[in-house]
């Protein structure tokens, strides 16, 4: 055992020279061929737009609707849609969040959303499953009280916890020099939290999540 571990010690540098000369350029291998078959796009009277990519290679299908409303300056409700984002999916009239949650996790699908966009994934074989419960938050989110009084406040823990952080006060200062007088320049402060309430998100949803110039994208085994 000893002599061959010995002999494995002795081939190493043996190994270890023989490399290719890096002087000399290697030829590059020929790229890949990737067929890529054209989406279809069906444009409809509601004005959404829904892009259809088929591939079989795998059970699964992914469904993301963005919403085609441009950043907005909210000024003294600054902070406004993220929260809404947030609570998109804390419930609907006719499923709780544990029902929601309990109902996706049960199907083994994920469904996000965020303040301009819900996106569902899930096997074909649960797709009406998945696509009823994201229609459901959809139409009726319905952003109850109490799920809003822990949002504002997890939110109003968060601002004072920045004001100790160097690295987020960091990130606020370069976001309102760069983009000054820009949605993307603004900060929720404590003042801009204050003036947020349920009527203000609910009022957001509803003027933003409108099927006018969206984008319904299926991706998948469809």
């Amino acid at each position: 055992m000893k002599a061959y571990i010995i002999s494995i010690v002795f081939l190493i540098p043996i190994v270890s020279f023989g490399q290719l000369d890096r002087s000399v350029r290697p030829e590059p291998a020929a790229a890949p061929i990737i067929n890529i078959a054209n989406s279809e796009v069906i444009k409809l009277d509601n004005g959404m737009t829904i892009i259809l990519s088929e591939s079989h290679k795998l059970p699964k299908v992914s469904f993301n609707l963005v919403m085609a409303a441009p950043p907005q300056l909210e000024k003294s409700m600054a902070g406004l849609s993220e929260i809404a984002g947030s609570l998109i999916m804390s419930g609907t009239d006719n499923r709780t969040k544990d029902v929601l949650d309990g109902e996706i996790d049960y199907i083994g699908a994920s469904l996000r959303a965020d303040n301009n966009s819900l996106r569902l994934s899930c096997l074909t074989k649960h797709m009406d499953k998945g696509l009823a419960v994201m229609a459901d938050v959809l139409l009726n989110a319905n952003f109850p009280q109490d799920e809003v009084d822990r949002i504002l406040k997890k939110n109003e823990s968060d601002l004072l916890s920045t004001k100790s952080d160097a690295d987020g006060m960091a990130r606020n200062a370069v976001a309102v020099s760069n983009f000054s007088r820009h949605p993307f320049g603004e900060v929720m402060t404590d003042a801009t939290l204050a003036n947020i309430n349920r009527d203000a998100i609910v009022d957001y949803y509803k003027k933003s999540f409108i099927p006018k110039d969206s984008y319904f994208v299926v991706v998948g085994d469809i």
